[in-house]
């Protein structure tokens, strides 16, 4: 599931330095595969996830201080959204790209609400809103970053209510990661600097190769926006570790 997350956000920060040319056909088998097979694990809902998961939307819905929403609501998106999916498939199948991405932008929140919503199946969501974002906003760099950043930041909040459970800490580490170079390539360089102290923070009494590599990249913020004092005191702060020097070597060659 790593390599799955990091796949994600490296194909976003990819466009940093160049996006692929729009095609005449939007979609390649394996891309129009792909998104039927994404889109379809919407339609797998059963009585136990519909009751588990709706205690989870209510919680994840306090951490994003939205309105609770009752249980007829969550009942009838649940049939909104199987329609939706349903349509979205046939835009795929029809090779219809504006329509689709418009389609899963106006529907996004209530995708969210459904009961399929796990982590995986969101982070499989986002990586095909990524896809098509990179197929409509290629001259708009401020716009496709925009919305990517916003896919992350909602996969964040998502991801914060789940950290009771100990399977989840790469999840929040990986996105927090991903979120640091996103927002750099969208020179939110103060959102980054705060992610990136957030990220050595949560790190700080897990494992110290861990900790160590995220000190190394908030320094290598630093380092970037000419913040000599921060990065140096950044550093220092983990040369005592004896992983520091390993991994600082290798870190350096990369």
């Amino acid at each position: 599931m790593k390599a799955v997350i990091t796949f994600i956000f490296l194909l976003a920060l990819s466009a940093c330095s160049a996006k692929p040319d729009k095609p005449a056909n939007p979609f390649s088998k394996e891309e129009q595969e792909q998104y039927v097979n994404t889109l379809s694990l919407y339609l797998q809902a059963d009585s136990s996830l519909i009751a588990e998961r709706n205690r989870f939307f209510q919680l994840l819905l306090k951490h994003m201080d939205a309105e609770e929403t009752d249980s007829a609501y969550y009942m009838e998106n649940i049939a909104h959204v199987d329609s939706v999916i349903h349509k979205a498939i046939g835009l795929v199948e029809r090779g219809n790209a504006d329509d689709l991405l418009s389609l899963l932008e106006k529907e996004r929140n209530n995708i969210y609400a459904h009961p399929c919503n796990t982590i995986d199946n969101e982070i499989a969501l986002h990586n095909m809103l990524i896809q098509l974002y990179n197929k409509t906003y290629k001259e708009n760099t401020d716009e496709y970053y925009s919305k990517i950043i916003d896919l992350a930041e909602y996969s964040k909040l998502h991801i914060l209510g789940l950290l009771d459970n100990e399977q989840y800490i790469p999840y929040y580490i990986h996105n927090q990661t991903s979120l640091v170079g996103l927002y750099m390539c969208a020179n939110r360089h103060a959102d980054a600097i705060k992610t990136g102290k957030e990220l050595c923070e949560f790190t700080k009494d897990k494992d110290n190769g861990i900790h160590i590599r995220c000190v190394l990249l908030l320094g290598s913020l630093y380092k970037e926006l000419n913040m000599t004092e921060q990065q140096d005191s950044c550093i220092n702060s983990v040369k005592h570790l004896p992983e520091f020097k390993a991994i600082y070597d290798d870190y350096m060659k990369q």
